[in-house]
């Protein structure tokens, strides 16, 4: 249509003015900000054997270099428990996001509104999901890098961090999806949530708690997949594994989106 692109913002601003305005994604961007912060003071960055009053065999630049290297294995640690934990909160989240956005316009009415613009149902439901996805992966983003970045001397892991966002973010979009499809296919909030919730919380917990390596683990729960690697130095989880993994875990999110698609525009409205 001629006319999408200046539908799509008007739909955008709509959907955003009524399912996250205050205190959504102030809520959002403060369990994170809570969450990152809390885990980097919990954290215990500095020796306390090490003593840093000068005296005869005090050297200025080995102790320096000595935090340093501190500050950036700990600023590794650190993340990985972030991002576990930032798993488990969207597993949380998102599926009462799209509860209460979409699932909820079934039963309200709102969704004849929002289909009443000359605009795709294809279109709305990715503008929905773009929304949320975007929401939560900038939020965390920001919250980690800043509070790291703070509490660890600037040490901030840079390849590590950026492995993390790609699987937040494959993550972000598979329980985004199945949220849509459940939440579309029920049309009940209290189904699309709690199932929602129920669904993704039993999966990270079982990928996570798997004794060996499995691809299917981490397809589910790519970020556990990455803390692996790391953790195992590429022994436990090779880097193939981490790659097909990551890339499994992009394919589940896009195929359970057309799926939800698909559903979306042929359900009644």
């Amino acid at each position: 249509m001629k006319n999408e692109k200046p539908n799509l913002q008007a739909i955008a601003s709509l959907d955003w003015g009524i399912s996250f305005s205050f205190p959504t994604p102030e809520t959002i961007v403060s369990v994170f900000v809570f969450l990152s912060v809390g885990i980097c003071l919990g954290a215990q960055m500095f020796d306390p054997y090490i003593s840093i009053i000068p005296g005869s065999g005090f050297n200025g630049t080995i102790l320096s270099n000595y935090y340093l290297e501190l500050a950036q294995r700990e600023a590794s640690n650190a993340l990985m428990i972030i991002m576990t934990m930032a798993t488990y909160t969207v597993a949380f989240a998102i599926p009462l996001l799209i509860s209460f956005s979409l699932a909820a316009s079934f039963e309200n009415g709102l969704l004849e509104t929002l289909i009443s613009y000359p605009i795709s149902r294809k279109t709305l439901l990715v503008t929905k999901a773009a929304i949320i996805v975007i929401l939560l992966a900038s939020s965390f983003f920001l919250t980690a890098v800043i509070s790291i970045g703070a509490f660890y001397l600037g040490r901030i892991p840079v390849i590590e961090l950026i492995l993390f966002v790609i699987a937040f973010l494959a993550v972000c979009l598979s329980i985004t999806s199945s949220a849509i499809l459940l939440a579309v296919a029920s049309k009940r909030v209290g189904i699309s949530s709690v199932g929602g919730i129920g669904i993704w919380i039993a999966v990270l917990f079982i990928s996570s708690t798997s004794a060996e390596f499995r691809l299917t683990d981490g397809i589910l729960n790519p970020v556990q997949l990455i803390a692996r690697y790391l953790n195992g130095a590429g022994e436990l989880v090779t880097s193939l594994d981490m790659f097909a993994g990551l890339l499994g875990s992009l394919l589940l999110g896009l195929i359970l989106l057309v799926v939800s698609v698909f559903v979306f525009e042929e359900v009644d409205v």
